[in-house]
């Protein structure tokens, strides 16, 4: 059950995954460098951004334990995404997005990481219940040295062994 739960987040793994953290962060800082509107719309993305850095030491700590992208996945998304979440609420949504450039990257961002808690908040609300199960799945793929969608990769290496 394990493979299927965490499939999009081992095959995406740590190369596409930082592709894709890229692809939030960028946008962000360009916006946050270009867009001179004041306020709790910038407050709210400088914030963010600045959960997002942390996200991202998260996933190159788990990267160098050898541990599969699900796990840092799960613990950094869901953080993030809750952290994200209560900054909003704090701020009021309607206060932070809107037209100008800052506002429609929060919005982009809101929406991303509500449709990442959704998920996050299922799948650790399963492995809760099935810690055990998780744990044995997350070690057979940390013995193997690899994420799933590496199994081809290293394969001639072996075969020199």
């Amino acid at each position: 059950m394990m493979n299927k739960i965490f499939a999009f987040d081992n095959t995406l793994g740590y190369r596409f995954g930082a592709l894709m953290w890229l692809t939030f962060y960028i946008p962000s800082l360009v916006v946050l460098l270009v867009d001179t509107t004041k306020g709790v719309a910038r407050d709210y993305l400088a914030m963010g951004s600045l959960f997002s850095v942390l996200s991202f030491l998260v996933y190159t700590y788990y990267f160098f334990e050898g541990r599969p992208a699900s796990t840092p996945s799960q613990v950094a998304i869901t953080s993030e995404s809750l952290a994200r979440w209560v900054l909003a609420a704090y701020y009021v949504p309607a206060d932070i997005v809107d037209s100008s450039s800052i506002g429609v990257m929060n919005g982009i961002l809101l929406t991303a990481s509500g449709l990442f808690l959704v998920q996050k908040m299922v799948t650790q609300l399963y492995v809760n219940f099935y810690q055990q199960e998780y744990l044995d799945y997350e070690r057979g793929l940390t013995m193997t040295g690899r994420e799933p969608q590496n199994d081809h990769v290293g394969e001639a290496d072996n075969a020199n062994a």
